[in-house]
């Protein structure tokens, strides 16, 4: 593999251990992007589920919106039933796999996905696409971290959290009752400026 990876002109990364790895390849000039899904708006996004041919099924009253990949973690999704009860605050509970547990589950439509992480007052996942469209939309968010085979998974989480300046969102059996406010103004101007500099990049590329 490592002499395919030198035959490339660029390299971008979206976690920052990629960059050690890639030296570890002998690949010195890797850089470290932003995720793909981050170029897009979240009105461009919203837009997919505004349109009027697109149904929706729409939640009554305020809630969580908790997404869970099919992979182990370590945190009791019945103490995230108790969180949210407490909280006054019904769960939609939305897996996009064949995860088994006795709770209610959604199987959304990519519209639905994203009516109901736009409208949701929290969310809670251990995805880290989830995570981005929290950040997108702007919504107070917390990730159950993996475990097992899936551990190293949780570096693209620690990327995110030092790409937007924000203290780890992980939660435990502890820190669940914690807010970890987000200063949105800087999150939002990080991303325009992340924007920005993607789209001025790629008009340098094909003007070369």
């Amino acid at each position: 593999m490592v002499p395919l990876l030198k035959k490339f002109e660029y390299i971008g990364v979206r976690e920052e251990s990629g960059i050690t790895i890639c030296k570890h390849c002998g690949v010195k000039n890797a850089e470290w992007v932003i995720d793909p899904t981050i170029l897009l708006t979240a009105d461009t996004y919203r837009s997919l589920f505004r349109d009027n041919s697109i149904t929706v099924r729409k939640p009554k009253g305020a809630y969580c919106f908790l997404y869970l990949l099919d992979n182990d973690i370590s945190f009791p999704v019945r103490k995230i039933y108790k969180w949210a009860k407490e909280k006054e605050l019904t769960v939609i509970y939305v897996t996009g796999n064949n995860r088994w547990d006795v709770r209610k589950k959604i199987y959304a439509t990519i519209p639905e996905w994203i009516y109901y992480l736009n409208g949701a007052e929290y969310v809670i996942t251990n995805s880290f696409h989830a995570s981005v469209f929290a950040l997108l939309f702007n919504k107070e968010f917390f990730v159950i971290p993996r475990v097992g085979e899936a551990v190293e998974m949780n570096n693209r989480f620690h990327s995110l959290f030092t790409l937007f300046k924000i203290k780890p969102r992980f939660i435990d059996d502890d820190s669940l009752q914690e807010e970890k406010n987000i200063n949105w103004d800087i999150v939002n101007s990080l991303i325009d400026n992340m924007r920005n500099s993607c789209v001025l990049n790629s008009i340098i590329s094909r003007n070369e």
